[in-house]
């Protein structure tokens, strides 16, 4: 059979996984509306192990390693839970405009979400002058702060404060602690409903299907709803929970990947390259998200690292290594009380 004929063979097969793919979607959108009517959280985690174990046997007789089928299915579960998402939120609040003041990775992805879901998205400028901000927050309905340096920086000007009072403003920074306090303060000050929230996201991947920690600073119900449909627009899965649960599991977090780090650091230097400072805060969601993301990259790291037998024994400990890591975070950590 020549080439050409496979590959058409090949579109034709194509053809029909996404025909049962739509047909997929479908039965996600019938599925969460029984969850809605039955007060069910889009994440069943019982679930999602029952299916992935279930393609795994499948596919594993045929010989596509264990880990190659559980990567795939969790990119198909977290598409059916964006979808699932998007249809609980009742169509969001598409049209209004959203004003990021700050710019950092997170808020680069989740601004181009919006904008995709056919929200006016609002970049404040970054420098250190604070120029367009007055107008930008003056046209929005919700205020993102990924930025809180350059927030406070700004937010004693009168014509920026009036601008806040009645909006929504979020933040979406890793430090909750400190910028719970500060916002916190600012809201009853100003009078703007302040609901902090933290999307658990990665740089590698969009935030469509994610889960996004939603953290309400005693605002009345309606803005922390408000936030809720906000994300589930998006086709993000919100978790309301506590400052206190966050910076317990953030402490959990920290001591887990400063241990593992620490183990490696002996297991493959003997101790030479001890890691001299804490775990970045802000690096914790990265390391999150790049877990889901480990599996696919493993083909690459093969075929780079193929003709070099140092980074061949360096791929072989961090790859097993970290994958250990990560099951047991996965296994151990919760987002709510």
């Amino acid at each position: 059979m020549e080439i050409d004929e496979i590959r058409k063979n090949i579109d034709e097969v194509d053809e029909k996984l996404a025909e049962l793919l739509t047909k997929r979607l479908e039965l996600v959108a019938r599925a969460s509306l029984a969850k809605l009517s039955r007060n069910m959280p889009i994440t069943d985690e019982k679930r999602e192990a029952q299916v992935i174990s279930l393609w795994v046997e499948r596919l594993a007789k045929h010989g596509v390693p264990a880990h190659t089928i559980a990567g795939f299915v969790r990119m198909l579960i977290k598409m059916s839970k964006g979808v699932q998402a998007k249809l609980l939120s009742a169509g969001g609040a598409r049209g209004k405009h959203i004003c990021f003041i700050g710019y950092s990775w997170a808020a680069k992805a989740l601004a181009k979400a919006f904008a995709e879901q056919g929200y006016r998205v609002v970049i404040a400028e970054t420098g250190t002058e604070p120029r367009g901000t007055d107008t930008s927050t003056k046209i929005c309905d919700y205020v993102v702060i990924a930025d809180l340096e350059r927030f406070i920086n700004i937010v004693r000007r009168d014509a920026f404060a009036r601008n806040l009072a009645g909006k929504i403003v979020m933040d979406i920074l890793p430090d909750k602690k400190h910028a719970f306090s500060v916002l916190s303060k600012e809201a009853r000050s100003i009078g703007f409903y302040y609901v902090s929230s933290y999307p658990v996201i990665d740089p590698l991947t969009p935030p469509f299907g994610e889960r996004v920690l939603v953290i309400p600073s005693g605002e009345e119900r309606t803005a922390v709803d408000d936030v809720m449909r906000l994300w589930m627009s998006v086709g993000m899965e919100p978790i309301i929970t506590s400052l206190d649960e966050y910076e317990k599991n953030l402490a959990y977090l920290r001591e887990v990947l400063r241990s593992a780090l620490l183990f490696y650091a002996l297991n493959l230097c003997g101790g030479d390259a001890l890691p001299g400072n804490g775990i970045d805060m802000a690096s914790i969601g990265r390391v999150l998200g790049a877990s889901g993301n480990l599996e696919n990259v493993c083909s690459t790291i093969n075929s780079v690292t193929e003709d070099n037998k140092h980074l061949q024994s360096l791929k072989h400990h961090f790859l097993g290594f970290m994958m250990e890591v990560f099951a047991f975070l996965g296994e151990n950590i919760c987002y709510s009380s």
